[in-house]
């Protein structure tokens, strides 16, 4: 769900996102610069070719202090007329390319992708959110501190084949990153009175009682066992050694349900798309665990 203050002032015809990009922290790296950063960026210039504008929005108080040659770019850009405002934010202003494509490229920090500690603070805390679009049409929208946030929309009769190639060849130099459908989970199942659901990110389970998700990040790995109708499982736990973090993993662990260590099916069909989606998304993410 989105966040009730940053939910944007969309009309009725806004078509909903129909992909976005997933991360496993683990994997994801670049060498210049913040990799959360210079991935966006790497998608944004992608998708500048099908392009006509930007709309964004920040904060002018962290950016003066942070990334003030970012402020002043975003100064010199027109203001959005009320009634034209894509955000529920203030001083929202409007980027038209490529006339101002150097003002973007500033305020995104397109050359440094965070690799000054301030500027970094700037790009992911200050810059409140921001969209890419094509006359009226999505093309990209982003709010950069909620990683869950990163959508693209490709639905549009008018969005060309080629965009959503160009967007993951852009993140192709990038491991630990990719594009996946919104329109999750990659696979469901139902078995033994539990609902299994596998996104991307996690694993999620569903009684009558509760719910439970399970990071595949934290997964060892998972082997098939078909004359059973089961996946045996083991996940690791943070093998952290400060105070801190054992004391706040040991809190947090009393009101958590362990991993499961089997996985069950009805049907062979379930088992085999739940092994081929991991293996999906091992691939994808550079996630660490093994499928056996």
């Amino acid at each position: 769900m989105w966040p009730t203050a940053l939910h944007p002032m969309t009309s009725p015809s806004t078509p909903s996102p129909t992909h976005r990009l997933v991360w496993n922290s683990d994997a994801l790296q670049c060498d210049h610069g913040d990799p959360t950063i210079a991935a966006e960026n790497a998608v944004v210039r992608a998708t500048f070719a099908y392009a006509t504008t930007v709309h964004l929005a920040l904060d002018e108080r962290t950016f003066e202090k942070n990334h003030p040659a970012g402020l002043d770019a975003f100064r010199r850009l027109s203001p959005v007329a009320d009634d034209e405002r894509l955000f529920r934010h203030d001083g929202e202003r409007r980027v038209r390319l490529p006339e101002h494509a150097d003002e973007l490229a500033t305020i995104l920090d397109f050359a440094g992708a965070g690799s000054d500690g301030d500027v970094w603070a700037a790009r992911l805390f200050g810059l409140d959110e921001f969209a890419v679009l094509d006359g009226e049409r999505w093309r990209y929208h982003s709010i950069p501190h909620e990683t869950w946030c990163r959508e693209l929309y490709c639905d549009d009769e008018s969005t060309p084949s080629r965009y959503l190639a160009d967007v993951k060849r852009a993140l192709d130099e990038f491991p630990g990153v990719a594009v996946f459908p919104t329109d999750e989970p990659l696979c469901s199942w139902r078995a033994a009175g539990i609902g299994y659901e596998l996104t991307p990110e996690v694993l999620r389970l569903t009684t009558e009682a509760s719910t439970s998700a399970f990071r595949l990040r934290s997964l060892n790995y998972v082997c098939a066992e078909p004359t059973r109708l089961e996946l045996a499982s083991q996940w690791r736990r943070s093998n952290s050694s400060s105070l801190p973090r054992r004391l706040v993993r040991r809190l947090v662990s009393r009101f958590t349900a362990d991993p499961p260590t089997r996985l069950r099916f009805e049907t062979r069909a379930e088992l085999d798309a739940a092994v081929d989606a991991l293996h999906t998304v091992r691939e994808k993410l550079d996630y660490a665990f093994r499928v056996e």
